[in-house]
């Protein structure tokens, strides 16, 4: 009897760990388990992140594209008023000659009048335009628009006759 309860003595501390570590690996196995959900969460957490990211560098470089392609448009509005304003000075020093020429009461020193005021009007809207072309923009006055409107209907009258079709 000694025996048998010996062993079912050994029996039963065999019983006991095998239950200690059939509870403690289970618990075991609930604690890898949640870590495992916890790795889950922050890696899909960092997946977020670098999808925001990545959203956020694109976006960043659809708005430099944009700029870039402004500042293409400024370079090339400059260029464009620049040569511009070289034709206008022409048109005006021509214009200053055969003022020149008439004498003081002929009838032609009107429409030269009008050319040299329509050229100047000219030269100060490329001025405004090589202004905004530049990187650094001063405090330009806004554009009096009745103004540029009268005189363009002046110089359009001139160049009208009754045959002409307005829309």
């Amino acid at each position: 009897t000694i025996g048998f309860a010996g062993s079912f003595r050994s029996a039963g501390f065999y019983l006991a760990g095998l239950v200690c570590v059939l509870f403690w690996g289970s618990r075991s196995f609930r604690l890898q388990r949640a870590e495992q959900r916890v790795a889950q969460a922050t890696l899909t957490a960092v997946e977020a992140e670098l999808a925001h990211e990545r959203s956020e560098r694109e976006r960043l470089q659809a708005e430099l594209l944009v700029v870039q392609r402004m500042d293409s448009l400024g370079r090339l509005a400059g260029a464009f008023s620049h040569e511009f304003n070289n034709q206008l000075m022409a048109i005006r020093i021509h214009a200053e000659l055969l003022e020149n020429s008439l004498p003081a009461g002929a009838p032609q020193r009107v429409d030269v009048d009008q050319i040299q005021a329509t050229t100047s009007a000219a030269a100060d809207l490329t001025a405004r335009l090589l202004a905004f072309s530049r990187p650094t923009r001063g405090s330009e006055p806004p554009a009096d628009i009745a103004a540029v409107v009268r005189r363009s209907v002046v110089t359009l009258r001139h160049l009208m006759t009754e045959k002409t079709p307005v829309a």
